[in-house]
């Protein structure tokens, strides 16, 4: 075994890439390398894959700065959990990287008391809740609570074929996200309470990760396992964020997390894209490109970003 390969393959920029690895280094065996990391280099987490894998990571994938958790850790200079724009910019970015319809103007006019007059500001109501409700420390994670933020933020704008059936916390069929072609399948329904029960147990759970590394890895799972017709990525990015509350950030919800996302979306998407990709060659749900993006473009933006309180 070629241990200095190896690890000049991992240290390498496209160290999480494992196409692009196997054809920079046609040298290595990538079978070994790939052995060598199951035995002595990954971290395993207690989440399984659609296989019944335990997921893994990379350590320097989650090496989150320690500038980023002193400033979520830095206590708010008002008595809100967020201020009025950090909620109005979290709202504006969480719909916009859906692509649905909302104006400025709009989230505006419901964030400073007005009842909504027509369906794109109930919606914008109904994510306002949302944040409220995980604002309160008092909302703990469980699937109970999941189920009453998903029936806040995203139940009642769903189209009928879109809906769960009555008394159903998750979908009754099969899902896909397709683009050019199909990129990710929905783990099997009736496989979500099992899995959804092990998010909400890892989530409570006390563990090696870091706190922030480890809210990523909720959003991550939550959107791999899809548990919902529509509506995945706000519920992701909205337990993302409540896991940090519940750690006990002052400034978790400030600046927005959706905004930073937004802003780099391209690469948010390709960090899923590039963890299916790897697991076709690896056998292995590696979710160390999505920690990696977490720290680079949502905490290493968020911490010199915080906008000015309205």
């Amino acid at each position: 075994m070629d241990t200095a390969l190896f690890a000049q393959m991992l240290s390498d920029k496209y160290g999480m890439n494992l196409r692009k690895l196997r054809a920079k280094y046609p040298q290595a065996d990538l079978q070994a390398f790939l052995s060598w990391l199951k035995s002595d280099v990954y971290r395993t987490v207690h989440l399984q894959d659609v296989h019944g894998e335990n997921l893994v990571y990379l350590d320097h994938a989650a090496a989150v700065p320690a500038s980023a958790l002193e400033a979520l850790r830095a206590p708010r200079d008002c008595s809100q959990p967020y201020s009025l724009q950090a909620m109005e910019e979290e709202i504006l970015n969480t719909f916009a990287i859906e692509s649905i319809p909302c104006s400025r103007d709009s989230v505006l006019r419901v964030l400073a008391g007005n009842a909504p007059c027509n369906a794109e500001e109930e919606r914008i109501c109904g994510m306002q809740k949302a944040l409220d409700f995980i604002a309160d420390r008092a909302h703990a994670i469980t699937e109970e609570n999941l189920f009453r933020l998903y029936e806040t933020a995203i139940a009642p704008f769903l189209s009928d074929q879109d809906r769960l059936l009555p008394g159903n916390r998750y979908r009754h069929d099969a899902v896909y996200i397709v683009g050019a072609q199909v990129e990710h399948t929905g783990i099997p329904w009736d496989r979500l309470p099992a899995h959804m029960d092990s998010l909400v147990a890892f989530s409570n759970a006390n563990g090696p990760m870091d706190d922030l590394s480890k809210a990523a890895l909720l959003h991550f799972y939550l959107a791999y396992l899809h548990p919902y017709f529509d509506g995945n990525g706000r519920m992701a990015r909205l337990l993302h964020l409540w896991y940090l509350v519940q750690q006990g950030y002052p400034s978790a919800l400030s600046p927005p997390l959706s905004a930073c996302i937004n802003r780099t979306r391209a690469a948010y998407y390709s960090s899923f894209t590039l963890i299916e990709n790897n697991a076709k060659i690896s056998g292995v749900l590696d979710v160390s490109p999505f920690l990696a993006y977490c720290t680079r473009h949502v905490y290493g933006r968020r911490n010199r970003e915080e906008p000015q309180g309205k």
